[in-house]
């Protein structure tokens, strides 16, 4: 998770019970969602209620 994203959510955790979090990568990585998934507990104390980790296909 880029460093950027985790300030604004360290920084608005208290309003962060309930939530979930749609990300679109371009490359294929094995438990992606689950370390984002786990990332964001750590963070807000709260797991969230989706991760959605979608894969964007690019082409030169």
């Amino acid at each position: 998770m880029a460093n950027p994203l985790k300030s604004l959510i360290k920084r608005e955790k208290d309003d962060l019970e309930n939530y979930s979090l749609i990300s679109c990568c371009g490359f294929d990585r094995s438990g992606q969602q689950e370390s984002i998934t786990h990332q964001l507990a750590d963070l807000t104390e709260h797991l969230p209620k989706a991760v959605c980790d979608t894969k964007l296909c690019l082409q030169a």
